[in-house]
Protein backbone atom coordinates (compact mmCIF):
# COMPACT_ATOMS: atom_id res chain seq x y z
CA UNK A 1 0.00 0.00 0.00
CA UNK A 2 2.47 2.22 1.14
CA UNK A 3 4.70 2.11 -2.68
CA UNK A 4 1.53 2.28 -4.30
CA UNK A 5 0.91 5.53 -2.72
CA UNK A 6 4.44 6.70 -3.85
CA UNK A 7 3.50 5.95 -6.60
CA UNK A 8 0.93 8.96 -6.74
CA UNK A 9 1.27 12.59 -6.87
CA UNK A 10 0.49 15.92 -8.31
CA UNK A 11 2.17 15.17 -11.65
CA UNK A 12 0.44 12.03 -12.52
CA UNK A 13 -2.78 12.43 -10.36
CA UNK A 14 -4.23 14.00 -13.50
CA UNK A 15 -2.88 10.98 -15.57
CA UNK A 16 -5.10 8.37 -12.94
CA UNK A 17 -7.89 10.85 -13.46
CA UNK A 18 -8.24 10.17 -16.63
CA UNK A 19 -7.94 6.76 -16.67
CA UNK A 20 -10.35 6.04 -14.56
CA UNK A 21 -12.46 8.47 -16.26
CA UNK A 22 -11.57 6.05 -19.48
CA UNK A 23 -12.32 3.22 -17.54
CA UNK A 24 -15.60 4.15 -16.61
CA UNK A 25 -16.94 5.47 -19.73
CA UNK A 26 -15.87 2.21 -21.25
CA UNK A 27 -18.13 0.08 -18.40
CA UNK A 28 -21.27 2.60 -19.05
CA UNK A 29 -20.50 2.26 -22.66
CA UNK A 30 -20.60 -1.49 -22.29
CA UNK A 31 -23.83 -1.41 -19.95
CA UNK A 32 -25.25 1.02 -22.74
CA UNK A 33 -25.04 -1.70 -25.41
CA UNK A 34 -25.99 -4.40 -23.16
CA UNK A 35 -29.45 -2.88 -21.89
CA UNK A 36 -30.46 -2.08 -25.83
CA UNK A 37 -29.65 -5.51 -26.33
CA UNK A 38 -31.69 -7.07 -23.83
CA UNK A 39 -34.15 -4.24 -24.55
CA UNK A 40 -34.16 -5.47 -28.47
CA UNK A 41 -34.00 -9.02 -27.31
CA UNK A 42 -37.53 -8.01 -25.13
CA UNK A 43 -39.23 -6.39 -28.18
CA UNK A 44 -38.96 -9.13 -29.85
CA UNK A 45 -40.05 -12.06 -27.90
CA UNK A 46 -43.13 -9.88 -26.67
CA UNK A 47 -43.95 -8.66 -30.83
CA UNK A 48 -43.53 -12.51 -31.31
CA UNK A 49 -45.90 -13.33 -28.53
CA UNK A 50 -48.21 -10.56 -29.96
CA UNK A 51 -48.27 -12.80 -33.21
CA UNK A 52 -48.73 -15.78 -31.01
CA UNK A 53 -51.80 -14.35 -29.70
CA UNK A 54 -53.33 -12.90 -32.69
CA UNK A 55 -53.04 -15.94 -34.69
CA UNK A 56 -54.64 -18.16 -31.88
CA UNK A 57 -57.11 -15.78 -31.86
CA UNK A 58 -57.82 -15.62 -35.40
CA UNK A 59 -57.51 -20.11 -35.14
CA UNK A 60 -60.32 -19.64 -32.38
CA UNK A 61 -62.66 -17.09 -34.61
CA UNK A 62 -61.79 -19.82 -37.61
CA UNK A 63 -63.14 -22.49 -35.44
CA UNK A 64 -65.99 -20.33 -34.07
CA UNK A 65 -67.08 -19.22 -37.44
CA UNK A 66 -66.94 -22.91 -39.30
CA UNK A 67 -68.96 -24.34 -36.02
CA UNK A 68 -72.13 -21.28 -36.12
CA UNK A 69 -72.17 -22.07 -40.01
CA UNK A 70 -72.84 -25.73 -39.45
CA UNK A 71 -75.11 -24.99 -36.92
CA UNK A 72 -77.09 -23.31 -39.32
CA UNK A 73 -77.09 -25.47 -42.26
CA UNK A 74 -78.45 -28.28 -39.89
CA UNK A 75 -80.89 -25.84 -38.78
CA UNK A 76 -82.06 -24.83 -42.38
CA UNK A 77 -82.28 -28.03 -43.43
CA UNK A 78 -84.10 -28.82 -40.42
CA UNK A 79 -86.58 -26.13 -41.22
CA UNK A 80 -87.03 -26.83 -44.74
CA UNK A 81 -87.41 -30.71 -43.96
CA UNK A 82 -90.07 -29.43 -40.91
CA UNK A 83 -91.74 -27.24 -43.65
CA UNK A 84 -91.59 -29.80 -46.61
CA UNK A 85 -93.33 -31.96 -44.11
CA UNK A 86 -96.24 -29.66 -43.43
CA UNK A 87 -96.50 -28.83 -46.71
CA UNK A 88 -97.04 -32.50 -47.66
CA UNK A 89 -99.58 -33.07 -44.51
CA UNK A 90 -101.57 -30.24 -45.98
CA UNK A 91 -101.56 -32.12 -48.87
CA UNK A 92 -103.07 -35.16 -47.88
CA UNK A 93 -105.11 -33.57 -45.86
CA UNK A 94 -106.83 -31.62 -49.12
Amino acid sequence: MQNNLTYINEGNIDLFGQEAEQRHSQIMEQMVQQLCQDYETRSLNVEQMCFNGIAQQRAEADTRHEQMASELTGFMMSRAIAEQEILNMRQRTH
